[in-house]
This record gives structure tokens, C-alpha cells and sequence, in this order.
């Protein structure tokens, strides 16, 4: 005879802190074996169980397992509830669409600051907006994967600042974590960033080793100066037949030219 073993595989789990601050950032591990996408709108937040309330989120994949991003902006001290309905996942083997519920609190004290977005799926260098939620100057600590470099932050009191982070060191892919911390308050960002080699122009060109923002790399090889394309999005739309990349209508598949100069 045939003997057939179905794995078992645990329930899945919202995997969050027990409390939070006011004001401060939720991210929250989503694990399980998903027969259904997560979406948005499978989403629900309540206030003592039952009292079901607005919430600021975003939900994405990274990796494997997906991540929830939620604010905690405006939102009193007392117990809640993150509950994730009609979605499909496997449970010891079988496909459920039990309801996935983690309790959490909100104490009395305030977050030092908050950031937006709380996760990244990406190819490209990112921004994290950081807003200091105190009445004194922040200086907050970073901790990146190799690759990944940033200018020291700091934020005056009450501020909200935009931080860039390059990427231009990777080179290859990597599911990683980062971290940004101050004041005793740790966010760990997930981070699935997609290496894509820098495409090199073709021989007419005279390549540098620095970025050179003026041009960009045509879908045929040729290196573009800005002043050959239409500045006009996004406050005027492109054509269908072209991409916006940073302010500039350009041909779709045009890439920013990362390593040469044209030699005209």
C-alpha cells in the first residue's frame, strides 16, 4: 500500500508587539501558507474587540510573508484588535478561511517618532518619511544592509523629513531587515530590494564612474540629454507611448544612464 503524509503546517499568525506607544508605527509580520493574496480590504481594526475603527495602513509582500504597515497616530491609550478575514490558507493541511485575529494595546506613553512606509518591494534607491513626535531635536541611528548608505539623521522638534537611502552599492539581490532607532523606540523595515546590473551606453559614449544626471540611456543604447525629451510630467501627463521618470516624458524602457557621458 501507499502510505501518503500530508504536512502539517501551523495556523497563520499576525506577529506584533503585545504594546505600543501613541503615535508610533506598527509592523507586523503576517506568516502562513496563503492560498489567497492579502489585500487591503481584508483588513479590519477594532477598539475593545468590537468597536470597529479607521486606521492609516498598507500591506505588501517581502519575501515570503507579508507585512502590515498601520499608524498609531490619533489613537487613544486602550485595547485593540488587528483582524484579517476572508482569505484563504492552509491549516494542517487543509484550506481554511478562519478569521486571523492579534489583540494589542496602546499605553500612556508617546512614540519618540513614527515612519512611513514600513516595508519596501523595490529596484531602486527609497525615501522614508520620519516624523520626530517630540518637543526636542531627534537624532536617529540607522543600521543597513551592505549595499544600502544614508546621510546621519536628525530632526529638529516636531519635524517631518523625508530621509533618501542609496542603494547603489548592492550587487545583487537581497531580503534583508534595516533598522532606525532613537530614544529606546526600534523599527526593523523589511526590505526585498531587486538588483538590476547598470546598463552600460553605447561606444560613441565616454563612460565616467559618477552618476551623471544630465543624460539618460535611449531603449537603443544612444545616451539622451534631458533637453532632447519633454519636461512635462507629472503635472502634465505623458503620452501613452512614454514613461515619467524623475520629471522627464521619455520613451518607455528608457533607463537613467548611471554610467556615462556623452562625447559629443
Amino acid at each position: 500500500f501507499i502510505l501518503l503524509v500530508i504536512p502539517l503546517v501551523a495556523s497563520a499568525t499576525i506577529e506584533i508587539k503585545q504594546s505600543y506607544s501613541q503615535g508610533e508605527t506598527i509592523i507586523a509580520k503576517i506568516s502562513g501558507n496563503f492560498y489567497d493574496s492579502i489585500l487591503e480590504s481584508n483588513l479590519f481594526f477594532y477598539r475593545d474587540g468590537y468597536v470597529k475603527i479607521p486606521m492609516s495602513y498598507d500591506v505588501g509582500k517581502v519575501g515570503s510573508d507579508y507585512y502590515l504597515k498601520a499608524s498609531l497616530m490619533g489613537k487613544s491609550p486602550g485595547n485593540y484588535t488587528i483582524k484579517i478575514k476572508n482569505v484563504r490558507y492552509y491549516e494542517n493541511g487543509l484550506v481554511t478561511s478562519n478569521e486571523i485575529s492579534k489583540n494589542f494595546t496602546i499605553t500612556q506613553d508617546f512614540a519618540p517618532f513614527s515612519i512611513n512606509p514600513g516595508f519596501f518591494t523595490i529596484n531602486r534607491n527609497f525615501i522614508i518619511s520620519i516624523q520626530n513626535l517630540k518637543d526636542y531635536s531627534l537624532d536617529i541611528q540607522s543600521s543597513l544592509p551592505s549595499g544600502i548608505s544614508t546621510s546621519p539623521i536628525s530632526l529638529s522638534a516636531g519635524q517631518i523629513k523625508p530621509i533618501s537611502f542609496d542603494i547603489s552599492g548592492l550587487t545583487e539581490s537581497i531580503i534583508s531587515t534595516m533598522i532606525l532607532s532613537s530614544s529606546g523606540l526600534t523599527y526593523s523595515i523589511p526590505l526585498q530590494i531587486t538588483f538590476i546590473p547598470t546598463q552600460e551606453c553605447s561606444t560613441n559614449l565616454t563612460c565616467i564612474s559618477l552618476y551623471n544626471s544630465s543624460y539618460y540611456c535611449g531603449v537603443d543604447g544612444n545616451c539622451l540629454r534631458k533637453t532632447e525629451l519633454s519636461t512635462q510630467c507629472p503635472a502634465i501627463p505623458c503620452s501613452s507611448d512614454k514613461d515619467c521618470l524623475n520629471g522627464i516624458c521619455v520613451p518607455k524602457n528608457t533607463q537613467e544612464c548611471m554610467c556615462c557621458n556623452a562625447a559629443f
